[in-house]
């Protein structure tokens, strides 16, 4: 395995983006500059919060850990975004631990009324990868370790491909606005995203609107 110094020895046009990140982070900060940073893989597979362990990543993926690793103080964090699938997923194999009821993407399309077949695929291998239904006690456990401001959540046209026509919350169908007031309920944190689709442009931005949806935020969170 080589790193990044190593392979810029080899390769001159990686050089310009090589960099100390904390400084670079940090230094953002310091002169007013906002910093988003993304973490990886999802909580149910992390190396110390997972209850399937060994059957894990080989890291913490909690927001505490994303932002240690990125050399950042806990003091600058103002919001944290959970993002959250309607249909979680993980690699093929038993070797990437259990899913609650899992379920096959034939399902997926069959109960959301697909017109093409529905299929993800691993990056690296190219596998199937495996896909179950929306696990909310899983999300309970990494609500309570992260902490978030407000959720994301992908793939409302899993659950009905009419949402895919969806600009905001009112055009969704019936069932979804149930299962996001829900998701919301269970939670007790406001949806502020939602995909309805595979592009960017299909994200559509929903506000905190009503006294009942500001009161599902935990007064400990910090906005």
């Amino acid at each position: 395995m080589r790193l990044a110094a190593g392979a810029a020895s080899h390769h001159g046009w990686l050089k310009p983006y090589l960099t100390d990140s904390a400084d670079e982070i940090n230094e953002g900060v310091d002169h007013g500059k906002k910093v988003l940073v993304e973490g990886t893989q999802g909580f149910g597979l992390s190396l110390y919060h997972s209850t399937v362990y060994p059957k894990t990543t080989s890291r913490d993926t909690s927001v505490a850990g994303c932002i240690s690793e990125c050399g950042i103080s806990p003091r600058l964090v103002t919001d944290i975004v959970m993002v959250l699938r309607t249909f979680p997923i993980r690699v093929a194999g038993q070797q990437a631990g259990p899913m609650y009821e899992e379920i096959d993407w034939e399902t997926v399309q069959r109960e959301s009324g697909y017109p093409t077949p529905l299929a993800e695929f691993t990056t690296v291998t190219g596998k199937l990868r495996r896909v179950a239904r929306f696990d909310f006690d899983l999300a309970r456990h990494a609500i309570k370790v992260n902490r978030p401001t407000e959720l994301a959540l992908n793939f409302l046209d899993y659950l009905d491909y009419r949402n895919r026509r969806a600009a905001d919350r009112l055009d969704l169908t019936e069932s979804t606005k149930a299962f996001l007031e829900n998701v919301e309920k269970e939670l007790g944190v406001h949806v502020g995203f939602a995909g309805v689709g595979p592009s960017l442009s299909e994200t559509m931005r929903i506000e905190e609107t009503t006294i009942e949806s500001q009161e599902l935020c935990s007064p400990g969170y910090v906005r």
